[in-house]
């Protein structure tokens, strides 16, 4: 006992001259390397968990397995079914989607690959030049190939926001949209042609105003045509001189009623 306590007291003392800063990091050493073992430990025991052989499949549990596989396309397709928890079980089943494609096929050839090593190919046709989620309404490409031909795009933007027509993006249209979407599209410009004019330039060579012009159109003596309502009237130069076009324009200067149209005289059809 005496022994003992000799020992004790001679190892405080010994403690007792080191110096302060190294028993500090004596003490931080131990800490680390106490980890370090807790550490080692736990990974043992996985590896040793690992080697074990892993318990078969009963006929009850391979029934239940086959039953959800099953039911699975329902579970996935139902409202209730959270799209976080099938993100996660596609990040857990597919290691990697491996996409190639090439200049001479109008495809993109996608190979899956599965966790269980199975692998997928699958074919996706490539979306055409300017078609993509945001693509803009049929009818509005439609649309701009016919107004192309009589407006410019300033008009063809007034033309299309008086319609209730969008963008892809649910943007109203302007100028430089629809520049944009003619590039995209492969559309050319607008080009006037000399054989026709508009509703403007008809007054202006009838030397009466605007109102008039329309009025005539409405009562067919002067034959127009417009490619959608709000679209600018298209009216062939031509027609400027028709007789009975030049009869109600001398009439309306003299301040007389506008003759009434030949009854059988068609009206041009605006569609």
């Amino acid at each position: 006992m005496q022994r003992t306590r000799y020992e004790v007291q001679r190892a405080r003392r010994q403690y007792d001259a080191v110096d302060p800063e190294n028993r500090l990091v004596a003490s931080e050493l131990e800490a680390r390397w106490n980890a370090a073992l807790e550490t080692a430990a736990g990974l043992e025991s996985r590896l040793r968990e690992l080697d074990e052989k892993p318990a078969g499949v009963t006929a009850q549990q391979r029934r239940l397995l086959t039953e959800m596989g099953a039911d699975l396309p329902r579970l996935w397709n139902d409202s209730r079914a959270p799209v976080e928890a099938k993100k996660q079980i596609l990040r857990t089943i597919i290691e990697e989607i491996v996409v190639t494609t090439s200049a001479e096929t109008a495809e993109y050839r996608l190979h899956i690959h599965w966790s269980g090593g199975v692998h997928t190919e699958l074919c996706v046709t490539r979306n055409k030049r300017g078609l993509h989620r945001w693509t803009a309404d049929k009818k509005v490409v439609e649309l701009i190939e016919e107004l192309v031909k009589v407006c410019d795009d300033k008009t063809i933007a007034g033309v299309l926001n008086r319609l209730g027509y969008r963008t892809g993006q649910g943007n109203t249209w302007s100028a430089a949209r629809v520049a944009q979407f003619r590039s995209t599209h492969g559309m050319s410009g607008f080009r006037k042609r000399e054989d026709w004019v508009t509703m403007e330039e008809a007054a202006r060579k009838l030397e009466v105003s605007h109102t008039l012009v329309k009025a005539l159109i409405r009562k067919g003596i002067l034959p127009a045509k417009q490619v959608v309502p709000c679209a600018p009237w298209v009216i062939v130069s031509g027609d400027l001189d028709l007789p009975v076009v030049k009869a109600a324009v001398r009439a309306s200067k003299r301040g007389e009623r506008i003759p009434p149209t030949d009854p059988g005289q068609q009206e041009l059809s605006i569609k």
